[in-house]
């Protein structure tokens, strides 16, 4: 005959969870016990407010296994790390500081399943502390937890690096569609980066242009883009401008971010043997300027709402066992 399963081992939870006064346990899915009290329960969680309402059998008519040194267990399925961090997060102590994406999910996803108000505050706080480093992981965790400002920012921080060079596993737990306003924003944002470093209105008057009548053959040239022989001043700079410019258009429609033009032509000293003069010296100012006129003109592209689940699938988390 086979043998019973041995009874699992039970360990105890760290201070503040072991306080000998608490009127309750909860039990992980890896068999740790953390004593605490139902009031900060009930005033933290709805779900546990509603559960620790219903009248609850008397102690003498519960098996061993529902409880322990006379209080009710209540099994969860979160491990002794997520039980561990949702309790100090609902006890009045210092919230822990963590600003991992692992925690913004968790965070988001306990503040779902036992509907605690105040931890959905402090895992949008987590989630926007990673856009910087992890900006499409963020955008696709704002979406599947209903959080539309997040995810705007994610998005718009998603431009600075092409969309390919920002994978994530996190992408599976959204719908196609969430992913394709993604690309479509990249996209637009793109178009309109190019087309102002296409634009020459914006150019500041006189910098690194050079009158029609005196042109230099070696180092001042006439916009390819114009289709006039004698322009105004405005047309005519040096070749390095139009060169720059042209990189420029390619460069952010990749990248649709002031960032990405920033490694385009760091050289600010060259002399023409021809004229004498200088022609990179004003670069520095013109860059400045394009990334302006580029985060003006991006910031104006709008993504379109982020509302509603995302998710193709619910969470895989189970409610709590009530004793």
């Amino acid at each position: 005959m086979s043998q019973p399963a041995p009874n699992p081992t039970i360990a105890d939870a760290g201070a503040p969870f072991d306080d000998p006064e608490a009127d309750i346990i909860l039990r992980s899915s890896d068999n740790t016990d953390f004593r605490v009290f139902k009031v900060i329960l009930k005033l933290a969680s709805h779900v546990f407010k509603d559960m620790l309402s219903i009248p609850q059998p008397s102690i003498s008519f519960l098996s061993h296994e529902d409880t322990r040194d006379g209080l009710p267990v209540v099994r969860v399925s979160e491990d002794a790390r997520a039980l561990d961090l949702m309790l100090r997060w609902c006890y009045p102590l210092p919230s822990p500081l963590q600003r991992s994406l692992n925690h913004a999910r968790l965070a988001l996803e306990l503040s779902e399943k036992y509907q605690i108000d105040g931890l959905s505050q402090i895992g949008k706080d987590c989630l926007k502390a990673v856009i910087k480093s992890n900006a499409l992981a963020a955008y696709a965790v704002a979406c599947r937890f209903d959080l539309p400002d997040v995810a705007k920012a994610a998005a718009k921080a998603t431009l600075a690096r092409p969309l390919s060079a920002h994978p994530s596993s996190e992408l599976t737990s959204i719908s196609a569609d969430r992913y394709q306003t993604l690309v479509s924003y990249h996209q637009r944002c793109g178009e309109v980066a190019s087309a102002v470093a296409d634009d020459r209105r914006w150019l500041p008057v006189g910098i690194m242009v050079r009158a029609p009548s005196n042109p230099c053959s070696m180092c001042c040239s006439r916009d390819a883009r114009s289709t006039v022989a004698f322009t105004p001043v405005s047309s005519w700079a040096s070749v390095y401008l139009w060169d720059f410019l042209a990189r420029a258009a390619i460069a952010l429609r990749a990248r649709p971010d002031a960032s990405a033009i920033g490694s385009l032509y760091r050289v600010q000293t060259f002399t023409c043997p021809s004229c004498g003069l200088n022609r990179m010296s004003s670069l520095p100012a013109i860059r400045q300027v394009l990334a302006e006129e580029v985060s003006a003109a991006v910031g104006r592209v709008t993504l379109p709402n982020v509302y509603g689940h995302c998710a193709t699938s619910p969470l895989l988390l189970q409610p709590c066992r009530t004793f």
